[in-house]
């Protein structure tokens, strides 16, 4: 397949020469990811403002991929819209929990939402293509989560 003009190497490295996501949709998922790393490596964690970011950042990370979740449910199976929008609204639900018990169960939710788009990337129920990308991003998601808990939170 050639490769679709504008493509950026980082994205032709990500998810190769498949038909790409969204443009506004990849890239609004690596910007959160590097947010999030920036704010979890930067060392202000202790910052009571920067935990406040970085589970809102996640909670609203969390949200988008939910999303897409829920567009293919309105599509198809509205069971599955309901499941998506209860999952983005229980991230928000997550902020208002103590600063180390958001995080990790903000940590629990992108592990699910990541498990879930991966399993569901069949090519039916969502583009096979999206499965290598929610398999590389939502990792780091969890990671950089977890990582922000151990930091001192």
């Amino acid at each position: 397949m050639a490769r679709r003009p504008g493509r950026s190497s980082a994205v032709r490295a990500l998810i190769g020469d498949a038909p790409a996501a969204p443009a506004l949709a990849l890239h609004s998922i690596l910007l959160g990811m590097a947010v999030l790393a920036a704010l979890t490596f930067a060392g202000d964690i202790e910052n009571p403002r920067a935990v406040d970011a970085l589970t809102t950042l996640a909670a609203l990370l969390l949200a988008f991929l939910a999303g897409v979740r829920f567009a293919r449910g309105l599509a198809g199976e509205p069971r599955l819209a309901i499941l998506a929008a209860a999952m983005g609204l229980a991230g928000f639900g997550a902020t208002l929990l103590p600063a180390g018990l958001a995080l990790l169960v903000l940590a629990f939710l992108h592990a699910a939402q990541g498990m879930w788009d991966v399993w569901s990337a069949d090519g039916v129920r969502l583009p096979a293509r999206y499965a290598g990308l929610r398999a590389r991003t939502a990792p780091l998601a969890v990671a950089i989560l977890v990582l922000a808990f151990f930091a001192g939170v």
